[in-house]
């Protein structure tokens, strides 16, 4: 990465330390700001780097290395016989998300089935939500388990802090909210606050399937 100032002369730059190889694969990357620092990620390396505001920069945490992680590799590709392909793919690792808050990491990845990690920082415990089976990918993805209202599973993809409060946020497709309403889950969901159950389906039912994705907040436990 390079910085430049507003008369686009280089101020830093940090250049990619990783030998060059041969691959046929798209890898998928990210940043995120948290604490007044903007890390940054990609499926080939192991490391995690942060970026103050001084534009010094750190390792932040490493992802283990293994034969789990993005082969950096050309991969066969036969477009008449893409199981091998397809059993490659379920047996690697690709992360898609990666964010922290005060409390955690969250990591959310795809190896074998689609999984969301939150890592305690500090004691290093992990709590894993992953999908029981692809039909319930395909309908409804991994998320947190919604016990307050038996709404949709929430599926964290940002991170805010505002007021000093913390909040995660989602994204969550109109047609599975209205799927969701009609499923026996919701149906036979017992949640804590059951008059929030009948608001979150009258939502449901003011909803086309056409509308835009519905923004969901959740406020952290201070």
């Amino acid at each position: 990465w390079l910085v430049l100032d507003t008369n686009g002369v280089l101020v830093k730059e940090k250049l990619n330390a990783i030998s060059a190889f041969d691959s046929n694969l798209p890898s998928r990357n990210g940043t995120y700001i948290f604490d007044n620092r903007i890390f940054y990620w990609n499926g080939y390396n192991d490391t995690i780097y942060s970026i103050s505001t001084d534009l010094t920069y750190k390792v932040s945490f490493l992802i283990s290395p293994g034969e789990h992680r993005w082969p950096r590799s050309a991969v066969s590709i036969d477009p008449s016989n893409l199981e091998p392909f397809k059993s490659f793919l379920h047996n690697h690792m690709e992360i898609s998300t990666i964010f922290e808050t005060k409390r955690f990491f969250i990591i959310q990845y795809f190896y074998k089935k689609v999984n969301i990690a939150l890592i305690e920082k500090e004691s290093k415990n992990s709590f894993m939500v992953s999908d029981k089976s692809e039909t319930e990918a395909a309908n409804f993805p991994c998320g947190i388990t919604n016990d307050l209202d038996g709404g949709v599973k929430f599926q964290p993809r940002y991170y805010y802090v505002e007021d000093d409060r913390e909040y995660m946020i989602g994204l969550i497709n109109t047609y599975q909210i209205k799927d969701h309403v009609v499923s026996r889950e919701f149906r036979n969901s017992n949640p804590k606050y059951p008059e929030k159950k009948k608001e979150f389906e009258k939502l449901a039912n003011s909803l086309e399937v056409t509308d835009n994705p519905v923004l969901m907040m959740v406020r952290l436990k201070e």
